[in-house]
């Protein structure tokens, strides 16, 4: 099995815990082609920034509440890596909801988010 986590608004969780994680949850453009993609990142830490960070930058208008599961694959299921994410991968079929757990839930507060020294090494990188 290869673990993964995934952070998603709030108001998909009974959808993915029925449906599992349907594509496209992620588009990434190639000239004139979009693929559909489903990020995935390697560390729960990554994976829960992830929301914030595109709030401060703009590309979503508000705080969301956000909630991570994390992805239990079968070593079988096809990853690709992602250079545009830090420690993000993706893969591009949908995910069945046995392979998913809900792991934490978040309000739409990111004060905490806001503080994050984010020159400092990681864990796994000292």
């Amino acid at each position: 099995m290869k673990k993964f986590f995934h952070a998603t608004h709030s108001s998909n969780v009974s959808k993915i815990l029925s449906e599992g994680l349907t594509l496209p949850v992620g588009r990434v453009t190639s000239g004139s082609r979009t693929y559909p993609r489903i990020y995935l990142y390697k560390d729960v830490a990554d994976a829960e920034e992830h929301i914030p960070a595109l709030h401060a930058l703009g590309s979503i208008p508000r705080a969301i509440p956000y909630a991570t599961f994390q992805v239990n694959l079968p070593s079988s299921f096809k990853t690709y890596g992602d250079i545009e994410y830090r420690g993000a991968v993706f893969v591009t079929r949908s995910i069945p909801p046995k392979y998913l757990e809900l792991v934490s839930t978040h309000s739409e507060d990111y004060t905490e988010f806001n503080s994050v020294d984010w020159d400092a090494p990681r864990k796994e990188e000292k």
